[in-house]
């Protein structure tokens, strides 16, 4: 979502990539997913990816976090770094990052 909403109580907030690589991507170190509210590094939630769907070759993976009410309201970022393939080749994008707004009413 881009806004996620606190007025009911805590929401859980999912982030999802997609990658590929023809050698096959390093399922064994995947880089570890991020949130965080902008302007206070301090608020960070890490998550983890699990493989939604496909395989090393092609896949989207998936982080799913809980946003409560003491996690504070504005901005936030969602990202990862890059992703390394099975020869040791981290993608060259730099990661990826996406944001949406956290509100109470």
């Amino acid at each position: 979502p881009l806004e996620v909403d606190l007025t009911s109580g805590p929401q859980q907030v999912t982030f999802r990539i997609s990658a590929c690589d023809a050698t096959g991507i390093d399922l064994s170190s995947l880089p570890k997913p991020y949130f965080y509210k902008q302007g206070d590094m301090g608020t960070r939630i890490n998550g983890t990816w699990s493989l939604e769907s496909g395989d090393s070759l092609s896949a989207v993976f998936v982080s799913t976090v809980t946003i409560s009410e003491t996690t504070g309201l504005g901005t936030w970022t969602a990202g990862t770094i890059g992703i390394s393939d099975t020869l040791g080749f981290k993608s060259t994008n730099g990661g990826h990052s996406a944001y949406f707004t956290v509100s109470s009413g």
